[in-house]
């Protein structure tokens, strides 16, 4: 075998490597992991995006969707909404509707006597019949990253963007998302087919509640790649 060839097989098994986020240990440690089934790689309107993970089905997945009249998730309101999508999540109780909006625009700031710009974007979802149940508004922060906070049952959670994978390397456009209240509660890594993390003690409705938020983030497109 020449070196051609060596370096030709090298690239092919690099190129295979999957890439995995750097789950937080403490995460990793209060929660159960659950891989992603039968997902396909396409996406669209003509193809069904259904995959499940652990005790949940996400199917219906519905890229045309359009806010209805009322829609909104605290400040962000069906006039802001540029493109959504829809989903079901089933559960062990049944169905959740999963619904998200996305809004992006251009901010412009000045350098050095030029002008750049920067995509700043807007994602919000929501889990059942409206917007008062589940759900979360996250935005574009400094790194680009899109991170915020979310309201499952009656408390609080921040929802935090992860870049780095599992050697250490930071990934451009990140990797998954976190929730976390006092501690973690779930975790979703967005590299197909994906994964699913849900803290152990979670009650079955509040399990339920934080699996449609996620399955919310792993369905999101950025609008750059439209």
């Amino acid at each position: 075998m020449n070196w051609s060839t060596i370096v030709f097989v090298a690239a092919g098994l690099c190129a295979c490597t999957p890439v995995h986020m750097a789950v937080p240990p403490d995460l990793a440690a209060a929660a159960s992991v659950y891989d992603v089934q039968n997902r396909s790689n396409w996406k669209g309107a003509l193809i069904d995006e259904s995959f499940n993970f652990g005790p949940y089905r996400v199917a219906k997945v519905n890229r045309d969707w359009t806010s209805s009249s009322g829609w909104g998730v605290g400040a962000y309101s069906t006039a802001a909404i540029k493109t959504g999508y829809a989903y079901v999540l089933a559960t062990p109780a049944g169905e959740l509707q999963g619904h998200c909006g996305v809004e992006a625009g251009k901010d412009e700031f000045a350098v050095f006597g030029g002008h750049m710009s920067s995509l700043q974007t807007t994602l919000a979802c929501a889990c059942g019949a409206d917007a008062s149940g589940a759900r979360f508004v996250i935005k574009s922060n400094n790194d680009g990253l899109l991170a915020g906070a979310a309201m499952v049952g009656d408390v609080n959670l921040a929802v935090t963007p992860i870049d780095r994978d599992d050697s250490g390397y930071q990934r451009p456009g990140g990797l998954g998302w976190q929730l976390r209240g006092a501690g973690p509660i779930g975790g979703v890594e967005t590299q197909h087919p994906g994964r699913f993390w849900l803290e152990k003690s979670l009650a079955p409705a509040t399990a339920n509640e934080a699996a449609c938020l996620l399955a919310g983030l792993l369905l999101y497109e950025p609008p750059q790649s439209h």
